[in-house]
């Protein structure tokens, strides 16, 4: 028990870059969302952007 209360520290020092990252993808990913909301709302005839968006989402999910 004492063992792992004294790596408890390290090991919240260690995740942190990386819950800040995910934190970035996934603020990211709400605005994409909210922009291809707005697009499709719009219905804008040009689906070369939606499409762009969506493979942005992709790529954003498969980090």
């Amino acid at each position: 028990m004492v063992r792992a209360m004294k790596f408890k520290p390290d090991l919240e020092i260690t995740a942190e870059p990386y819950q800040r990252i995910l934190h970035e993808i996934k603020k990211r990913k709400k605005q994409l969302l909210v922009t291809i909301f707005q697009i499709s709302k719009r219905s804008v005839t040009s689906q070369a952007v939606y499409r762009q968006l969506r493979r942005t989402i992709r790529h954003l999910r498969n980090k």
